[in-house]
């Protein structure tokens, strides 16, 4: 990627602006200059439609837009329909709204558009939201935007009746610090894990609470691994052997876990040994 312009801090102010702990849009900001020759990754992530012609539940909140535009554009130009519930601090911030008229003057019916402006009427309810679902049930949901709307979200869609393997979101960030909601923290035992990547198989220690993927770069593996947050599947890989603990993550759903996928970084051994294979 070519940088053929600057962009200073002062006109990065709105909803995507650079906040205090950011890594990538800080660093830009601050390092990046015209002229320069970043190497990123390419798209990643499976925040995708699961049934492109069918109908979506879409769910944003500020710059969440970007990613759910996109799936209600795939949506609609498979013949499919498209319902958006769209939150915003207030009317100034809200990103891509003439591209969504466009899109609903040129669908009609099939694009349903809902704004919402925490200025005008306070924060949305999980009420409001599971109204707004209820509806639509059947259909895949998609939720992406800032914490706290995610979570009134999800509450709202299992009010609803919504199945948790219909529901598919799209993180901002890294899950905190600490979090074991699952156990398998640094008092489980050290383990040992073997790793089969690119034709050959390696065995590396791995700490009591550490996620696989920390143990195999620890020990110098080069393996695939991009977000460290469970949110890309960069890192997914197959349970070949042992017990692990799996943390949460937007990539994985039950059908996955059945067939013994896990993502490296959001995954502990449980204690013994452990063996997993790379595609």
């Amino acid at each position: 990627m070519l940088l053929d312009h600057q962009r200073s801090r002062g006109a990065a102010r709105g909803a995507g602006a650079p906040r205090a702990g950011g890594l990538v849009s800080n660093w830009i900001c601050d390092n990046a200059r015209a002229g320069d020759t970043l190497t990123v990754l390419p798209p990643a992530g499976r925040f995708t439609l699961r049934r492109p012609g069918g109908p979506a539940l879409l769910f944003a909140g500020g710059s969440g837009i970007a990613p759910v535009i996109s799936l209600a554009r795939q949506a609609l130009a498979a013949g499919g329909e498209a319902a958006v519930f769209y939150a915003n601090r207030d009317r100034e911030s809200a990103m891509l709204v003439a591209e969504l008229e466009e899109m609903r003057a040129l669908h009609g019916h099939r694009l349903e558009l809902e704004y919402w402006y925490d200025a005008d009427d306070g924060l949305p309810s999980a009420e409001l939201l599971a109204s707004f679902a209820a509806d639509r049930r059947g259909r895949d949901a998609y939720v992406c935007g800032p914490e706290p709307f995610m979570r009134i979200a999800g509450e709202a869609l299992a009010r609803a009746g919504f199945d948790a393997s219909h529901i598919h979101r799209e993180d901002f960030g890294a899950p905190p610090d600490g979090d074991d909601e699952t156990g398998g923290g640094e008092d489980a035992p050290a383990s040992t894990l073997a790793v089969e990547f690119g034709g050959r198989t390696a065995t590396v220690p791995v700490k009591g609470g550490e996620s696989l993927l920390s143990a195999m770069l620890d020990a110098g593996l080069d393996v695939p691994h991009a977000c460290n947050a469970g949110e890309c599947a960069s890192c997914m890989c197959r349970l070949v052997s042992g017990e692990v603990v799996r943390l949460g993550n937007s990539v994985l759903d039950d059908d996955d876990v059945a067939d013994g996928w896990l993502v490296a970084c959001r995954t502990r051994a449980a204690g013994g040994a452990v063996a997993i294979r790379f595609p």
